[in-house]
């Protein structure tokens, strides 16, 4: 596996870990609501890059 492959599986795994918990508490403004914002978005916007297929990213926790 690339190494973007791994650093979004990891991501996607702290994602699946943490929404329960995450979900009780407003997302605006919180770290755990600016990650899959962003830091989830960037690594895969970085993977579908070099994708042969027209693909968007989409992050929301709602």
């Amino acid at each position: 596996m690339k190494r973007g492959h791994i650093l979004l599986a990891d991501q996607l795994s702290k994602l699946a870990t943490d929404y329960v918990y995450e979900r009780a508490k407003p997302f605006t403004g919180s770290k755990f609501g600016d990650f899959v914002r962003h830091d989830i978005a960037v690594e895969a916007k970085k993977i579908i890059t070099f994708s042969p297929f027209d693909l968007k990213v989409k992050a929301s926790v709602g």
